[in-house]
């Protein structure tokens, strides 16, 4: 799902650099998840996450899951929360790792309004350690999507990290590194129910839910630092808190529609399935 980015110093090139990238990565984006989910229902959950070092020595995290939202038919309305979500990373790193998190430079200049922005973030872990990351964020929506929504609602959140960068370069003498690359696709799929009108018929309707697919990647870059081992540990430890704050995002969203939304959610925890029974 990566892709090598190098942004150079000039402003109006580092724009340029990031338009011509953006059409890629979001069909990249759309492609990957829907290899992924090729085979799953959309209306069962699903969540598969693995850990591992590279040959290189780096700390990997990768997952994948499928969250169904029974009884929430607007993905407008929950793409709006997600993007809000990863287009203010800083935020949402202090709100659930409890690291302290700094937007190092503000967002660049003008992307925005293409749905589009850096954020280069760095962080305070409690042991002490500062460890950044360099982070692109691009998304799209359309109320009509033939291709993947089947003619009806579909969006697409994609996270990628810079490997160069002119004007902030990387610091690995005094900081750890870490990479995440993300997506997210939305859209809807249909199911039967009784009919509104007359629940104890034997009539059907259908209806459309939304389903959220995601992946994501984590790496944190093997260091000459003396640093703790727990460091690393928290660093992993952080974007998990960090995604799984995503899936709360989406509860929040589903708690506003009502009772009648919350039935896959399990209890008032807001607890999607993760992995080895956790919740959120």
């Amino acid at each position: 799902m990566d892709h090598y980015i190098r942004l150079g110093a000039d402003w109006a090139e580092r724009q340029a650099t990031l338009a011509s990238l953006r059409e890629r990565v979001l069909c990249d984006a759309k492609q990957y998840n829907a290899a992924r989910a090729r085979y799953l229902p959309p209306s069962e959950s699903y969540s598969t996450v693995e850990r591992f070092t590279s040959p290189d020595g780096d700390l990997c995290i990768a997952n994948f899951e499928v969250c169904p939202l029974h009884g929430v038919t607007s993905v407008k309305k929950v793409y709006d929360a997600l993007q809000f979500f990863y287009f203010h990373l800083d935020i949402s790193f202090t709100q659930t790792s409890g690291n302290c998190v700094a937007r190092e430079k503000p967002h660049e200049r003008g992307l925005e309004a293409d749905h589009t922005a850096q954020q280069r973030i760095v962080r305070t872990s409690p042991f002490g350690s500062l460890i950044e990351s360099n982070q692109v964020v691009f998304s799209d929506y359309h109320a009509v999507d033939d291709e993947h929504g089947s003619g009806r609602e579909f969006a697409t959140i994609a996270l990628d990290y810079v490997n160069e960068d002119e004007l902030y370069p990387y610091q690995p003498a005094e900081r750890l590194r870490q990479d995440m690359t993300a997506t997210i696709t939305l859209k809807t799929f249909r199911r039967e129910q009784a009919t509104s009108s007359s629940p104890f018929s034997d009539s059907l309707e259908d209806v459309y839910d939304v389903v959220l697919y995601r992946s994501y990647f984590t790496k944190v870059h093997k260091s000459t630092l003396n640093v703790p081992l727990e460091t690393f540990t928290n660093a992993e430890y952080a974007v998990e808190l960090c995604s799984k704050a995503v899936l709360r995002t989406v509860f929040d969203i589903v708690r506003e529609l009502g009772p009648s939304s919350t039935s896959m959610l399990g209890d008032e925890t807001g607890g999607f399935p993760i992995q080895d029974g956790h919740s959120l």
